[in-house]
């Protein structure tokens, strides 16, 4: 007898997945979109060195950013997820805490960041994007209240206007002044009318946010926030960590920049995982309340996807990426295109990462998310540091690949032992299919790379089908889904 709470049919919670997660990746594909080609013409335009500065002074303020969100939202998203009336109330006292967290983070950002430049222009760098990270913090605290009242139609409008107008006034700053400070300002400019705008958007049409000084009530939320805001600090630090490492190790910044690319490329990438995490939260900590399989069901689907996607992008990138980089962004970026490959694996661990926290999240369980990002972050600055000397710029991405890696592996451990997914077996089965993969595309990829890149696909697809990985209910899902009417 099957065991309905496990089949994928279109329920209510599921249907509320896609709903918000069809206008996540709508405000998605905006950002991505947005977001691909002003670093390409930034990196065309400014050069890698220029664009290796304005990268390290990116990745510093964004390390930045948890701090002053201080891991309110995911309490928040999922308050709101299970009910509005007590998450409207929390929303208020998160209010009063967000107030002073996020300017004491800009001014930290700012402070310290100037005080370990080593230049006046890395100084004025770090003061700009201190600004930025006010206007930043604030969206993406408008974006939490949509993404918990399930309103993402809103985020969507916003990055429709704001990534457009970044866009288009980052492309003509640089054009104009091919000066990384006055970019840098175009940048903290759109994310603070941004931040403005989404709040104004909140108090309008959601509830006032009006701060709601009450220590009792703030006490409690800084206990519970305390491990989520280190968790969200260490899943930051181990995206941006690298730049920082690397230019800090006192590597050139034509290099830094030819890195900074290709993290950019396994960020846009693993946003699309991302954005479907964010969506599924609301949904899958209601799951959790009523005690049915949906959010097992939910972080299984997440991490199989994570081996099949990662190991199709990496694949392709062996064959194509190096041309693809050198034709877009030209010959100055041509160590990015030839090491693309290496870094695009990181997308299986990043996926699998996304996945257990939410669930973990789900679940209330934020300690475990806070060690789990302490274990990845000393991981990856280890495994860093070990190897950029004798390596230099494989070595770094080698170190965020192992680093990346044992979070993931102590990760799926903690689910597995916690008995939080379905079908842990097909992650052997997952293993062993990407590495037929593998060694099929080098097989081959000596007589034409396209032609190995062609065949490792159909190994990886025909692997996830005929051993088992699709579950039947699920393909019936899917086709429930494409053939249902709206």
């Amino acid at each position: 007898m099957k065991n309905k709470e496990l089949e994928l049919s279109l329920s209510k919670g599921h249907r509320s997945i896609i709903k918000n997660a069809a206008f996540v990746y709508a405000s998605l594909l905006i950002n991505q979109v947005s977001r691909a080609v002003y670093v390409i013409v930034l990196a065309r335009v400014l050069g890698p060195e220029l664009y290796g500065l304005l990268a390290y002074g990116q990745a510093w303020y964004l390390a930045f950013v948890p701090l002053s969100l201080f891991g309110l939202g995911t309490l928040l998203v999922r308050a709101l997820g299970r009910d509005r009336e007590k998450g409207g109330r929390i929303a208020k006292n998160i209010a009063a805490i967000r107030l002073i967290t996020i300017l004491v983070s800009a001014a930290a950002s700012g402070v310290v960041g100037v005080s370990l430049s080593d230049s006046p222009v890395v100084s004025a760098l770090m003061v700009v994007f201190a600004i930025a990270l006010v206007g930043r913090a604030a969206s993406l605290w408008a974006d939490e209240m949509f993404q918990g009242y399930e309103v993402n139609h809103f985020s969507y409008r916003q990055a429709k206007v704001f990534r457009t107008s970044e866009v288009l006034l980052g492309m003509v700053i640089a054009l104009l002044t091919k000066d990384v400070i006055w970019v840098a300002a175009g940048h903290a400019l759109v994310w603070s009318a941004q931040g403005a705008r989404g709040l104004v958007l909140v108090n309008r049409h959601l509830q006032s946010l009006a701060p709601k000084w009450q220590w009792p009530e703030i006490k409690l939320l800084l206990v519970a926030a305390i491990p989520l805001g280190f968790s969200s600090l260490f899943q930051g630090l181990m995206l941006q960590g690298g730049i920082m490492l690397y230019r800090g190790s006192g590597a050139a910044d034509q290099l830094v920049g030819n890195f900074a690319i290709i993290v950019q490329a396994l960020m846009i990438l693993g946003s699309l995982f991302e954005a479907l995490s964010r969506a599924a939260l609301p949904a899958v900590s209601r799951s959790v309340a009523r005690g049915d399989a949906n959010h097992r069901v939910y972080v299984s689907v997440m991490i199989r996807s994570a081996f099949v996607f990662g190991a199709l992008a990496a694949v392709w990138a062996l064959a194509i990426g190096a041309d693809l980089v050198k034709l877009v962004l030209g010959a100055r970026f041509q160590l990015a295109g030839e090491w693309l490959w290496l870094m695009l694996w990181v997308l299986v661990p990043f996926i699998i990462k996304q996945a257990v926290i939410n669930t973990l999240v789900a679940h209330g369980n934020y300690g475990r998310a806070m060690w789990l990002g302490f274990v990845g972050v000393l991981s990856l600055t280890g495994a860093v540091l070990l190897l950029l000397g004798p390596y230099g710029f494989p070595g770094v991405i080698t170190g965020m690949l192992i680093g990346f890696s044992v979070y993931a592996a102590v990760a799926l451990l903690v689910i597995v032992r916690m008995r939080l997914i379905e079908h842990a077996e097909d992650i052997p089965k997952l293993a062993a299919i990407v590495t037929l993969t593998v060694l099929v595309y080098l097989a081959l990829a000596g007589y034409r790379p396209w032609l190995a890149a062609i065949a490792g696909t159909m190994v990886l697809f025909s692997g996830v089908i005929l051993l088992g990985v699709v579950r039947e209910t699920e393909k019936n899902a899917i086709l429930s889904l494409i053939l249902r009417r709206p």
